[in-house]
């Protein structure tokens, strides 16, 4: 939590982002406000060749965030898919989802991407 809250910013030139660590770090970084609560699936798009498609699922209940690693038989009440490049974006201080899909609970979505756009804005404003 420490690296994002005072140490993320836009990455550098062929700097390397791993959006699963960041992902990970839902659970201490987030707190929902009340009513947010269900399952989003994040997808991280591969390239087919040596980077495989990664699942991560964020569920919001009473005020936390649980994550779980892997695909699920369970469907989840919103899915976001997007290539490396989207997610970067999207986590960023700028948070901009435009390159990420979305189906299902938007709202719930967005509410789940917004504590990572949140730790983020904090960062770009110390």
């Amino acid at each position: 939590r420490w690296g994002y809250d005072w140490a993320w910013s836009a990455p550098r030139p062929g700097e390397d982002v791993n959006i699963g660590a960041v992902f990970r770090l839902a659970p201490g970084l987030m707190e929902p406000p009340p009513g947010v609560e269900g399952t989003v699936e994040l997808v991280v798009e591969g390239d087919g060749v040596d980077a495989p498609e990664r699942h991560y699922r964020l569920t919001a209940s009473r005020g936390r965030v649980e994550i779980a690693e892997g695909e699920s038989d369970a469907a989840a009440a919103a899915v976001v898919t997007g290539g490396q490049h989207a997610w970067i974006r999207a986590l960023g201080p700028g948070g901009s989802s435009d390159e990420l899909s979305f189906t299902g609970n938007r709202g719930l979505a967005d509410a789940i991407l917004a504590g990572f756009t949140a730790a983020a804005a904090r960062r770009a404003a110390a």
